[in-house]
């Protein structure tokens, strides 16, 4: 299974480096081993900067990453917050909050113009009743 994952989308993996499950982990086949730290925008506008390494994407365009959280074992980032999680575990919540929320939005938007289409269908079908004149 997995081979034709790039059908998928807004799936995000979480591979927790402690768990010994982590060697059946998603991962990106050519992980950038830079260490500089990146930044993407939270969910409230703040910056969430980290390991340009933690975060791989899976897919070209993004719709299936993975995070790398190298003191994380088995679904930490899953787990309440605690203030000694590691910075990766409050890093990865931060970004999948910010992942889950986009992909919200954008079925939000995609049903409202969904929605404003069958609105003009059914007003041009009623117009169209409309205009049938009976001799």
């Amino acid at each position: 299974g997995g081979t034709r994952i790039d059908t998928s989308s807004n799936i995000i993996f979480s591979n927790g480096l402690l768990d010994p499950w982590s060697a059946a982990g998603v991962y990106q086949s050519q992980p950038s081993q830079d260490e500089a730290y990146c930044k993407m925008k939270g969910i409230s506008d703040d910056i969430i900067q980290y390991p340009c390494n933690m975060l791989h994407n899976i897919t070209s365009n993004g719709g299936i990453v993975a995070l790398i959280l190298d003191l994380g074992a088995h679904h930490l980032d899953l787990m309440y917050s605690d203030k000694d999680d590691p910075p990766c575990a409050q890093n990865a919540r931060k970004i999948e909050e910010s992942f889950i929320s986009k992909w919200i939005e954008q079925w939000v938007d995609q049903r409202v113009i969904h929605n404003r289409y069958r609105v003009r269908e059914k007003l041009l079908q009623n117009q169209s009743r409309n205009d049938i004149s009976i001799v």
